[in-house]
């Protein structure tokens, strides 16, 4: 499944408590665009 940035944490932020995630990042600036906004999303 590929998924852009906004939806992966989006899917991530309303999965319940406990549920275990694997996420693959194409390269390390996907990684960093990920991380950057879906800790924005989390404050």
């Amino acid at each position: 499944m590929s998924l852009h940035v906004e939806d992966a944490s989006n899917i991530i932020s309303e999965s319940y408590y406990g549920t275990h995630t694997l996420v693959v990042y194409e390269d390390l600036e996907k990684l960093r665009e990920f991380y950057s906004y879906y800790v924005k999303k989390k404050d």
